[in-house]
């Protein structure tokens, strides 16, 4: 509920359910690796990046196949712009869950840097697990935008959002067609629908 709040840009929100977890790992003492990789995300919320390692790396040892534990630590990772350690993270997840959708594009984003290839090979391969992952859908199309490939691109922009008509990161890659092919109103129209959803966008 914390994320679902920040990607609308409620942030008080967001850190007020986030204290609620800290408050109840403080009395509580959970052990479970669910319950560690659910604080961890919230300490993260709360910019406690230090603290919310620790706790991720507190679940992985409370359970070791746990994979979400290391999803979620890599993605706070790539947040934070340490892709080598991230991409780890994934590669491990990996190893427990090779279909993970998650896992396939948080190493994605880590190997960001690299050839688009490197990259496309993760994004096709989380499009064949699910054909309607908006994180892969979208990757692809910006990599099809950088390529000037704007029928592709726009095909799977198209997509991702009728999977998911508030994915904001789907409309920053439209804005960006629509801003680099001189469509100034339809460029204007994207950033207002995007602020419609999160006013911090």
């Amino acid at each position: 509920r914390a994320r679902a709040l920040r990607a609308q840009g409620k942030e008080n929100e967001a850190q007020a359910v986030a204290q609620e977890f800290v408050r109840y790992y403080t009395t509580s003492s959970p052990r479970s690796a669910e319950e560690l990789t659910l604080i961890a995300e919230a300490v993260a919320i709360l910019d406690k990046v230090k603290d919310a390692n620790e706790l991720f790396i507190d679940a992985r040892e409370a359970d070791a196949t746990f994979v979400d534990a290391y999803i979620a630590q890599g993605e706070l990772l790539n947040e934070k712009y340490n892709y080598g350690d991230a991409a780890s993270l994934f590669q491990d997840a990996l190893k427990i869950n090779p279909n993970s959708t998650r896992a396939l594009m948080g190493l994605a984003t880590s190997r960001q840097f690299d050839a688009n290839e490197a990259q496309l090979v993760l994004i096709n391969k989380a499009l064949e697990v699910n054909s309607n992952c908006v994180p892969a859908l979208v990757a692809r199309a910006s990599i099809d935008a950088e390529t000037d490939n704007y029928q592709g691109a726009t095909q799977g922009i198209d997509k991702a959002l009728k999977v998911n008509p508030n994915s904001l990161d789907a409309m920053a890659v439209r804005a960006a067609m629509f801003f680099l092919s001189d469509r100034r109103t339809d460029f204007d129209a994207e950033i207002k629908r995007a602020l419609a959803i999160n006013p911090r966008a």
